[in-house]
């Protein structure tokens, strides 16, 4: 643990697509977080950061993953977003394009979610 004593707990939202393992890889993400003692909450109004999870294997939760990109970017513009998953790596062109002021986390990376977390604050 890193942070200060009085630092207060973030609030982060993570929203998933796709297959099991972002499924699995989200967990993760929020377990880490919780052991920083970050708190997870259902709803990214609630949220300080959003972290969304996406897939990029099927054209159909790309779209999806891509449009709910534009919506959080849209109805929240002051919170911070987090892109993870497989997009990071597979098409980093498009999303830069989509989000250009979202951080990430690659697939691989996903260890290292409460350090980006913190580094986005």
């Amino acid at each position: 643990m890193n942070k200060k004593m009085e630092d207060q707990p973030m609030n982060i939202y993570i929203e998933t697509f796709g297959c099991t393992f972002n499924q699995a890889d989200s967990q993760i993400m929020a377990g880490l977080l919780k052991e920083d003692e970050e708190k997870i909450v259902s709803k990214p109004e609630d949220a300080d950061v959003i972290v969304m999870n996406t897939c990029y294997v099927k054209h159909p939760t790309e779209q999806k993953a891509l449009n709910k990109i534009h919506k959080v970017q849209k109805q929240f513009p002051d919170k911070k977003l987090i892109i993870s998953g497989c997009m990071v790596e597979i098409d980093p062109e498009k999303l830069e394009k989509a989000a250009p002021t979202a951080s990430w986390i690659g697939p691989h990376r996903i260890s290292s979610a409460p350090e980006i977390v913190r580094s986005v604050l």
